[in-house]
């Protein structure tokens, strides 16, 4: 047998191999791939958004205040009484890219992604948006006293983590 025919006989061999060592792997994407698609499409089209919870306050028989009552010392401000440059600094601040992206930033969630893997901090690549999503779901378990619910809405870990991500994206 002549020496390119060696050749081609090793390369052979070797391409097998190596397909068979990629198919595990290929298998693993498409069955994760898979399983993403399904979560997102048992998400719910729209988002429920229930009122916020309020403080309450307990009155004398005259009408006096006694003592507030809250889980979160919360007053609600319409949009058109925070000022137009406390609302530039937080878009600045939290999501500089918000009028560009359409509520979920691809590039963003890219970029964290890769600093988590490569460093030992972490990185948020959530928009407004999907923080007003996490909170909406944090708030709705926390007023059903859900409170897997709301841990499950805060998830930043690990695979339930990107699930999260997923359920904010929608």
């Amino acid at each position: 047998m002549g020496a390119f025919a060696q050749f081609v006989a090793v390369s052979a061999v070797a391409g097998i191999v190596a397909a068979g060592l990629a198919i595990p792997g290929v298998g693993v994407a498409t069955a994760s791939a898979n399983s993403a698609v399904e979560i997102f499409d048992s998400l719910p089209a729209t988002l429920e958004i229930q009122d916020l919870g309020q403080k309450s306050t307990m009155q004398a028989s005259d009408g006096s205040e006694l003592a507030e009552f809250y889980w979160q010392n919360r007053v609600e401000v319409p949009l058109d009484e925070v000022s137009q440059d406390m609302q530039n600094a937080t878009i600045a601040v939290e999501d500089y890219r918000y009028f560009e992206h359409g509520g979920v930033d691809i590039e963003g969630i890219a970029r964290a992604a890769v600093h988590n893997l490569v460093s030992s901090t972490t990185q948020g690549g959530s928009t407004l948006t999907q923080q007003y999503v996490k909170n909406v779901l944090a708030e709705n378990a926390h007023a059903e006293e859900n409170s897997e619910g709301v841990a499950a809405a805060k998830e930043s870990e690990g695979t339930a983590g990107y699930a999260r991500k997923l359920r904010e994206a929608k």
